[in-house]
């Protein structure tokens, strides 16, 4: 099934306002299970708008973030400036990043939605070096969820753009038992 246009990142303002507020209140209690020590170099894939990004220059890490959204990128560069803070385009599927060459990878809110998540898993294992850290977060959505699954498949009944996102993310196998 085709990625619907409905999730292409393309306005930063708006993600903050839809998103950020989830990945703000995330940051900290997913740096804090992913217990990525000061002083590591790290990267966070899919970094949206910056938020896992800056958090972890703030406890003291080297961080790149990277999207495939200009768009994103630009608005965490606006919102989330930092020294010790880096932030380029990739395709999480192909990181352009030599082996071994981060202490340690960290994805929130993205790999749910990014094409093909498997490989982007074997990308993040791969530029992180033997025993470096690699943490992904996101929704629980086969257990956790159930009033906003109520609310969507309400809202694909009236709005086709709804339904074609519905049926795209429960299309892939992150989303099942066992997946």
């Amino acid at each position: 099934m085709d990625e619907p246009k409905q999730l292409l990142a393309t306005d930063p303002d708006l993600y903050e306002h839809f998103m950020g507020r989830w990945s703000v209140g995330l940051a900290d209690p997913f740096l804090d299970f992913a217990a990525i020590p000061e002083g590591h170099r790290v990267l966070d894939v899919g970094c949206g708008t910056g938020v896992i990004t800056l958090a972890l220059a703030r406890r003291g890490c080297a961080a790149v973030g990277t999207d495939a959204s200009e768009a994103y990128l630009d608005g965490a560069r606006r919102l989330r400036s930092h020294e010790a803070v880096a932030y380029e385009q990739a395709d999480a599927r192909s990181l352009p990043y030599p082996t071994a060459s981060f202490d340690a990878c960290v994805s929130t809110l993205a790999i749910d939605v990014v094409p093909e998540p498997e490989k982007v898993a074997a990308e993040m294992r791969r530029i992180t070096r033997p025993g470096g850290i690699v943490a992904c977060g996101t929704f629980d959505f086969w257990g956790g969820t159930s009033a906003m699954q109520l609310v969507v498949d309400t809202g694909a009944t009236i709005d086709d753009g709804l339904r074609a996102i519905r049926d795209y993310l429960r299309s892939r196998p992150l989303v099942w038992r066992n997946g």
